[in-house]
C-alpha cells in the first residue's frame, strides 16, 4: 500500500511536469524529461507531496530520495 501511495504521488508530478516514465526499480521510478528545468521541478514537487503524505502518517519512515542524471538520453 505504501508503494502504491508513492508512486501515486510521484506519477502525478510526472504528468504534471511531462516526465515519461520508462522503468520502475520495484522501489522507484525512472523517467524522462525533454527539459531538464522538468525534471527539477518534479522532482521538488514529488518531495513536497511525499513530505506532506508523511506529515500525515507520522508512523511511516521516511526512506524516498531523489536523483537526477544530465545526459544523452535512452534510444
Amino acid at each position: 500500500e505504501q508503494m502504491r501511495t508513492h508512486d501515486r504521488i510521484v506519477k502525478a508530478s510526472l504528468r504534471t511536469w511531462r516526465g515519461l516514465p520508462i522503468g520502475h526499480t520495484g522501489d522507484g521510478i525512472n523517467a524522462c524529461f525533454d527539459d531538464p528545468t522538468d525534471a527539477v521541478r518534479c522532482a521538488l514537487e514529488a518531495q513536497a507531496g511525499l513530505d506532506r503524505w508523511y506529515a500525515a502518517e507520522p508512523d511511516l519512515a521516511r526512506v524516498a530520495g531523489g536523483g537526477i542524471a544530465a545526459g544523452p538520453g535512452i534510444p
